[in-house]
């Protein structure tokens, strides 16, 4: 993830990072998945992506990060980014987002923006902001199964961003511009 973004003038702090190059072992299936790997069949960057098979057609949990919890700031705006590549149609996906206390009490679901798939190409879905549970401590992202897919479509996920835009400094006004606004 960049450290700097040169449209926005803003830096980056990273918070959550998956691109599942080093493993799948922080993510566990949910209802709606029968199978769940590290891939090297589809990768949007590097050499790995996550893998899923849907084991059912009805929406819900595909795959959870349950044995990881990426640390937060309460009441504080975040980006998700992330990309999928998905083997239907009309593929609709989410990512949603769970949050928890220090003490890993479950405070609430923020739930993500859909986005249709191009079947068999990597899509992007975001960036979206959205901001954390006043008291939460851990935030825990779940890919959502909207609609579109049946069983035994194949989803890949890459690169699943989870950061905090923070501002170095704001642009300063050329003095002719000052002198036009105030007219």
């Amino acid at each position: 993830m960049p450290t700097s973004d040169r449209y926005t003038n803003t830096s980056v702090a990273t918070t959550a990072v998956s691109n599942f190059e080093s493993g799948a072992g922080a993510w566990s299936t949910g209802a709606q998945a029968s199978a769940m790997v590290q891939s090297t069949e589809q990768a949007h960057e590097g050499a790995n992506s996550l893998k899923l098979t849907r084991s059912a057609t009805a929406s819900g949990y595909m795959v959870v990060s349950g044995n990881t919890d990426y640390p937060v700031a309460a009441s504080t705006a975040y980006i998700l980014d992330w990309w999928m590549y998905a083997t239907s149609t009309a593929a609709v996906y989410r990512i949603d987002i769970d949050w928890y206390t220090s003490g890993q009490g479950y405070i609430s679901t923020t739930t993500g923006t859909s986005v249709t798939c191009t079947q068999n190409a990597w899509t992007h879905a975001g960036p979206f902001t959205i901001t954390s549970a006043a008291t939460a401590a851990f935030a825990r992202p779940a890919l959502i199964a909207v609609s579109g897919s049946s069983t035994g479509d194949l989803v890949y996920l890459d690169e699943i961003y989870l950061y905090q835009r923070l501002w170095r400094h704001q642009l300063p006004l050329l003095q002719s511009m000052t002198r036009a606004a105030g007219r």
